[in-house]
């Protein structure tokens, strides 16, 4: 599923949730410090990953297919989840001037301590179960067969699991000539 239509997925969970509870679609006054918070993250690490992947489309080693997603996420997911642990949980105290401070969690979990509420509420399974699209993958690469083949390559060549992008980087590119993808 490409990332515009995740995105329509979960746009529709949510206005088709927050229909259910009662809740209003828009812009939340009381939200401005985790939103501004996901701004600045964007702006100072994950636009850095979308400059990356894009130069690996640009350069011709993505384009998009099935396989190039597959190892893409196979070579880099454990470098993003690292960065995105080490984001979660340093915050950003930074002194930035543009970024609230706190950790993420402190800013969607403790909301009364930075002048906002709690907007949540809770969803039954059941009420996404209507949504099966949304649901994730058991497998890195949502195909085992695809999966277990890149693994075999990795061991096969001794290759190493990346620690970090350009490790990743380097894996990928090496991974694409192996496989021929």
């Amino acid at each position: 599923m490409e990332l515009w239509q995740q995105y329509s997925v979960l746009s529709v969970m949510r206005i088709r949730t927050m229909l259910d509870h009662q809740a209003s679609y828009g812009l939340s006054q009381g939200n401005q410090r985790i939103e501004l918070w996901w701004s600045f993250f964007r702006r100072v690490r994950s636009q850095f990953w979308m400059d990356l992947f894009g130069d690996l489309r640009d350069s011709g080693n993505f384009s998009g297919s099935h396989e190039h997603q597959c190892l893409l996420r196979f070579c880099f997911s454990s470098v993003l989840q690292k960065d995105l642990m080490n984001a979660k949980t340093s915050g950003t105290n930074t002194g930035h001037a543009s970024c609230p401070r706190g950790v993420p969690n402190e800013l969607y979990l403790l909301p009364h301590r930075y002048g906002s509420r709690d907007c949540g509420f809770a969803v039954e399974k059941r009420e996404l179960d209507v949504f099966p699209e949304a649901r994730q993958a058991t497998e890195l690469c949502g195909d085992q067969n695809s999966e277990e083949y890149l693994q075999q390559a990795v061991q096969q060549n001794g290759l190493q699991q990346p620690q970090d992008w350009e490790s990743a980087t380097e894996l990928y590119l090496l991974v694409k000539d192996i496989a021929r993808f």
